[in-house]
C-alpha cells in the first residue's frame, strides 16, 4: 500500500507541522533535526535578503528513518517512509507482515508537482517491480450543471466492465475475446452511451458457461 501526502510540510506553523509530527506518532518515531536541510532554507531566505522566522527551520525535521526529498524551488522538503504492519487478510485470517509506504510532499503545485516526477514517481515504481504505467483519462466539462453531469455518469452502472478490463480481470487476451465473441462464445454486453461494457452477472454467468463446456468436453 502506498499514499501519497501534499501539503502540512510548507509552512512552519504549529498548526500545519502536525503532518510530521503525526507521521513520526504512527511510525513510533521520534522527530530529527537535518542540519544540510536547515542550512539550505537559511541560503533560500538570505538569497532574498529577508529575514528568517526561527520557525521555519521546523521543516528541517522529520521522522528517524525518513528520505529526505529535496525541493529546489522552495524552503520545505518532502520526504517518504517505508515501515512494516501486521494486517489480517480476511476476518479471522492470521495477520500476516505487509509492507506499508508514505511520501509526503509540500502542497505548492510548483513544488509538488516537480518532486512528485522527479522523486516520488521513481520510487513508486521502484516498488512496484515494474515500469507499467497506469493509464487515467480526464474529462473535462463545461455548459452543464452538477446534478445534469450527475445523471449522466450515473448512467454508467456500478460493478461493469470496459472490454479491456474484462480481458485483464479473465486474463485472457482482446484477441482472444474478440475470438469468442465472432464464434458467439462472448459474455453479454451492454451499450452505455458509446461504451461496450459487460455488467458484473454477464461476466458470472460467462465464466459458468466455460466451466460447463470445460466440465462437457473432459467428460
Amino acid at each position: 500500500m502506498r499514499s501519497l501526502v501534499w501539503a502540512g510540510v510548507d509552512f512552519a506553523t504549529g498548526e500545519s507541522f502536525i503532518t510530521t509530527e503525526t507521521v513520526a506518532a504512527v511510525l513510533g518515531e521520534e522527530l530529527r533535526f537535518d542540519e544540510p536541510s536547515a542550512e539550505k532554507i537559511r541560503q533560500l531566505f538570505a538569497r532574498l535578503g529577508r529575514a528568517m522566522p526561527e520557525n521555519n527551520l521546523r521543516q528541517a525535521q522529520f521522522p528517524r528513518s525518513a528520505v529526505i526529498l529535496e525541493n529546489p524551488l522552495g524552503t520545505a522538503p518532502g520526504y517518504r517512509v517505508s515501515c512494516e504492519r501486521r494486517v489480517s487478510p480476511a476476518p479471522g485470517a492470521p495477520a500476516q507482515p505487509v509492507q506499508r509506504h508514505l511520501a509526503v510532499m509540500p502542497g505548492v503545485p510548483r513544488e509538488m508537482k516537480p518532486m512528485f516526477d522527479d522523486l516520488v514517481a521513481p520510487w513508486i515504481r521502484s516498488l512496484r517491480g515494474s515500469s507499467e504505467v497506469v493509464l487515467t483519462r480526464t474529462f473535462q466539462t463545461f455548459g452543464m450543471s452538477e446534478s445534469a453531469l450527475d445523471e449522466a455518469v450515473g448512467a454508467i452502472p456500478p460493478g461493469a466492465y470496459s472490454i479491456k478490463a474484462f480481458c485483464i480481470a479473465h486474463n485472457i487476451s482482446e484477441a482472444f475475446f474478440f475470438k469468442l465473441k465472432k464464434e458467439g462464445r462472448g459474455p453479454r454486453e451492454m451499450a452505455v452511451g458509446r461504451r461496450t461494457l459487460i455488467s458484473i452477472e454477464a461476466a458470472a454467468d460467462w465464466r459458468h458457461e466455460r466451466e460447463a463446456d470445460a466440465a462437457t468436453e473432459a467428460a
